[in-house]
């Protein structure tokens, strides 16, 4: 057993670990599996993703551990009585969403009290939301849960004198009729995309495409740019292609950037925008960026420019690096349940540099980083990530396997039965 194996139960719970479920299946001391039981009916009742957007649903992972315990029917009578006692319009949007998850798989499983707690939060939304004279129905988060409760129960819209917002079905079926831009064909219809402003997906195939004196024509656009927001967008390139010149006049450009961003950090895309020189030096390991990001770090100790300076060094790693990023790291892990600003990301930024990093670059990094990323992270997608990695680096033991046929996230878990040849 390694030191990062060493956490309490709820520790992996909340990560969505499948540590958690081999800790409850083989533990045997019974005040212990209380402690497993209650942290269990918390879980089920709380969304505690990181980012419910991205990260798999976890109501097939908390059943799965439900199902461990002998009294599985108390443990689901109390979800219930507990979920019950709640009115849905008094918590969370994405607590809602997730209790209702676990509640339908509840039914699914044969409990048919779980659908009366569901039609009991219908009732009492459709009551509050008459009630309601302040907020607009449509641009209420109270509406949208029940958009998502009628659908989940199969029930009409109730009609509260407005439209109510599209459900995900509409959404998608939207977006497929909208018309598609054309992707750029040529390397200056790709410099007058990326001066308009447009996204990086559609530009992809064609960056991914370039020659090397077209990746040289497009850096000599961005570089003789003079209108700041058109300079910044073409620099957003060289996220996907590798910067073909000495980063000096590079490290440059990002330092105006940098200046020219104040003001725009309640604009999130914006602001980023503006970073994207930031992400182009992400790519290049040379000592001048490697100063660039510690003058980054020095100078901005409290704002999302430090973390941008910390993905910069990461991506410069070497060895004597090691001890200050580890204590960077488990300082923002250990803080992040106080909201701290900016050890809340510290971790994330050191985390999702290094594996992408070591996607193309395997050793730069010690072994043990990735082990302790897979089981302390608080990003599934980043867990997900070191997973493939131990797997080249023959680091994966059979108890890694287990934990990964039992993680609550579908890609992990599809990759470790692949491994195991494993039949259900």
């Amino acid at each position: 057993m390694n030191h990062y194996q060493n956490h309490d139960f709820s520790y992996y719970l909340r990560r969505g670990h499948g540590r958690a479920y081999l800790m409850l299946r083989y533990e045997t001391d019974d005040e212990k599996r209380r402690e497993y039981r209650d942290a269990v009916i918390y879980a089920c009742l709380h969304d505690q993703r990181l980012d419910p957007q991205i990260f798999f649903e976890r109501d097939l992972y908390l059943w799965d551990m439900i199902s461990l315990f002998p009294d599985k029917d108390d443990i689901v009578a109390e979800i219930l009585r507990r979920a019950a006692i709640d009115l849905p319009q008094e918590f969370p949007y994405w607590d809602f969403q997730h209790r209702t998850d676990v509640l339908q798989q509840l039914k699914t499983q044969g409990y048919a009290d779980a659908e009366t707690v569901l039609n009991r939060y219908y009732d009492a939304l459709l009551d509050f939301l008459r009630s309601r004279t302040d907020v607009p129905p449509c641009l209420d988060e109270d509406m949208q849960k029940m958009t998502s409760l009628a659908s989940r129960l199969g029930k009409p819209m109730p009609d509260l004198g407005q439209d109510p917002p599209p459900t995900l079905e509409e959404r998608k079926a939207k977006r497929k009729a909208m018309p598609h831009p054309t992707p750029p064909e040529t390397v200056e219809e790709l410099i007058g995309v990326l001066q308009e402003g447009f996204s990086l997906p559609r530009c992809r195939k064609k960056l991914q495409s370039l020659t090397e004196k077209e990746i040289r024509q497009v850096a000599d656009a961005a570089l003789a740019e003079e209108d700041f927001v058109a300079r910044a967008q073409l620099f957003s390139a060289f996220a996907e292609v590798d910067y073909p010149y000495d980063p000096a006049p590079l490290i440059e450009v990002a330092r105006e950037n940098l200046a020219g961003a104040d003001g725009f950090e309640e604009d999130f895309k914006a602001y980023q925008r503006f970073l994207q020189p930031h992400r182009a030096l992400s790519r290049i390991r040379h000592p001048a960026v490697r100063e660039y990001a510690e003058w980054l770090l020095a100078t901005f100790p409290a704002e999302t420019r430090w973390n941008t300076g910390l993905e910069i060094l990461v991506r410069n790693y070497i060895p004597d690096d090691r001890d200050r990023i580890l204590t960077w790291r488990e300082n923002s892990i250990t803080s992040e349940v106080d909201g701290n600003a900016l050890w809340g990301t510290a971790w994330h930024a050191i985390d999702s540099s290094i594996v992408e990093t070591a996607k193309n670059d395997l050793h730069r990094f010690d072994p043990d980083f990735f082990p302790m990323i897979y089981y302390t992270t608080l990003c599934s997608n980043e867990r997900c990530d070191a997973f493939p990695i131990m797997e080249t680096l023959g680091m994966l033991t059979p108890e890694m396997l287990e934990e990964g046929v039992h993680d609550s996230e579908d890609r992990l878990q599809k990759h470790a039965k692949e491994l195991l040849n494993y039949k259900t």
